[in-house]
């Protein structure tokens, strides 16, 4: 066979940027070769006739040719064909030759066609891969050859003539240089969650999560936290800016504004969140209700007592709220001059102070407790009983109790000599002792004498006065608790009589009669 340089064309991508191959002449003619000038006869010994052989031969490829496409040099070309025919074959003999196509690039060469314009005296018997004949030209379509990828075309057939079969070849293709820009689609969205229930003096927190769902980055994203009035945040704003960054897609970022209520209700919060390129969402709303227990406290105290009587005092603790009281804690105050002598419900008394340790009091219910006092003194006593519990403002409650003592006034009246003879003189001595546990004030001590006697004189604490048959003397103004007085009265003996001389004491502590007392004395001739 003989080989001429390639022929080339061109083609171009409408859709993306194309390098166009040129189009080579793969083998010469692409026609039949002219006859050569017919040689002067040989004379030969005549052979024996052969059969062809029935058997495609192919042990005989050892005629090459190749270009590369569009520039000749396959470091500077996108495609390699190579043909491998043999260099000579037997007239009506099937033989196989193949074309070899290979993409010297690093990029996928697309619509890549292999043209083959077969010679007239070569009749094909088949065709690996099958072409699209346009007349005697042969059109092999790949749809496409990845980089350094390659394909191969087998052609098979016979020559049914004694002229040269040639054949060319040419190759058209696509070289894309593509460049992808990949759309994204950021996005946010984001979810409140705060708790049901708190007491007033919580802190409780208000969380927002923010995800971006989408498939690209959001970034700059921040939730903005608007609380209702009466919430504020621990720097003592209503408005709080929350800084989450940048999401990439699909992650999670949760950010927290910790509030604090000035007042009892509900509070209903929610946020938004704002990412670049204009994204937003708003949150669900979660609402809080704050609550507060409240205490009151009653205290039953007796206003007077004697000393050395106790006095009970009983306390009434109520929880009047709709939530439960926690850490509840009663104590009353132990005044100085008294004694606790009872405790109720496991109380405990220590530094002056009696202190119950309720622990929870369910809404609405109310616990009673009481303890006892006792006073070796008179006096009034003031005592203030106080509650609290956690989150609860404290309750007091006064309580007096004023403790009086008993001013036991003894009186007594004794007379010296007696007998006495009538003309001689007696000797009454009259003792006033406050034997109670208060002072008596005011005391005031008077006699009235019997006829058969007569007054002398009278002397002792105070002045005595007489009128006739009555001896008055001046008030003791206190007597202190076991204190004592004394009065004297002479008499003397007018007639024999068994004389009784009547004595009174009285003070302000004494509102019945007056206290009594007489004494008989033997007045003899």
């Amino acid at each position: 066979m003989r080989f001429s340089p390639f022929r080339s064309t061109s083609t171009n991508s409408a859709c993306a940027l194309a390098v166009a191959a040129l189009l080579l002449p793969a083998l010469t003619g692409c026609q039949t070769a002219p006859k050569e000038e017919t040689p002067a006869p040989v004379v030969a010994n005549p052979q024996p006739k052969q059969e062809a052989p029935k058997q495609t031969n192919t042990s005989n490829m050892s005629g090459a040719v190749s270009m590369a496409f569009p520039t000749g040099d396959a470091a500077t070309s996108a495609v390699l064909l190579e043909k491998l025919v043999p260099q000579s074959v037997v007239l009506g003999q099937n033989f196989t030759y193949e074309i070899r196509v290979k993409n010297l690039t690093g990029m996928t060469l697309e619509n890549v066609v292999v043209s083959e314009q077969m010679s007239p005296n070569f009749k094909v018997a088949s065709q690996a891969p099958q072409p699209n004949m346009v007349g005697m030209v042969a059109n092999y379509a790949f749809k496409n050859i990845p980089p350094r990828g390659s394909e191969t075309i087998k052609i098979t057939g016979a020559p049914n003539a004694k002229d040269a079969i040639s054949c060319c070849a040419s190759v058209t293709y696509n070289q894309m240089l593509c460049a992808s820009t990949l759309v994204i689609q950021p996005a946010l969205k984001v979810a409140a969650v705060a708790p049901s229930e708190v007491l007033i003096c919580d802190e409780f927190p208000v969380e927002f999560t923010v995800t971006n769902p989408g498939d690209g980055n959001t970034n700059d994203v921040k939730v903005m936290a608007t609380l209702p009035q009466g919430l504020v945040s621990k720097s003592g704003n209503s408005q709080v800016a929350l800084e989450a960054g940048m999401l990439k897609p699909g992650e999670s970022k949760k950010v927290t504004v910790f509030a604090k209520a000035s007042k009892t209700g509900s509070y209903a919060n929610a946020g938004k969140a704002t990412g670049a390129n204009n994204l937003s969402a708003d949150s669900n709303t979660v609402t809080t209700t704050v609550r507060q227990p409240i205490l009151k406290v009653g205290c039953n105290a007796p206003a007077e007592r004697y000393i050395g009587r106790k006095a009970t005092y009983e306390f009434t603790v109520n929880n009047s709220s709709d939530v439960q009281s926690q850490s509840t804690v009663i104590e009353t105050t132990i005044p100085a001059g008294l004694q606790v002598s009872e405790i109720s419900d496991n109380g405990k008394s220590s530094g002056g102070v009696v202190r119950w340790d309720l622990g929870t009091l369910a809404a609405g219910a109310s616990k009673k407790l009481s303890l006892a006092y006792n006073s070796n003194t008179a006096g009034k006593f003031n005592t203030t009983t106080s509650v609290r519990a956690l989150c609860a403002e404290a309750v007091t409650c006064p309580a007096q109790t004023e403790w009086k003592g008993i001013p036991a006034v003894l009186l007594e009246v004794v007379d010296s000599p007696d007998p006495v003879e009538v003309g001689n003189t007696t000797t009454y001595t009259i003792d006033v002792t406050n034997q109670g546990s208060a002072p008596a004030t005011n005391v005031k001590v008077a006699a009235t004498l019997p006829p058969s006697e007569a007054y002398v004189s009278s002397a002792g604490s105070t002045t005595g006065t007489a009128d006739g048959a009555s001896i008055t003397f001046a008030p003791v103004g206190v007597l202190a608790v076991g204190g004592r007085v004394q009065f004297k009265i002479v008499v003397k003996g007018v007639t024999p009589a068994d004389a009784r001389i009547k004595v009174t004491m009285t003070c302000d502590q004494l509102k019945g009669e007056p206290v009594q007392e007489t004494e008989s004395t033997t007045i003899y001739q």
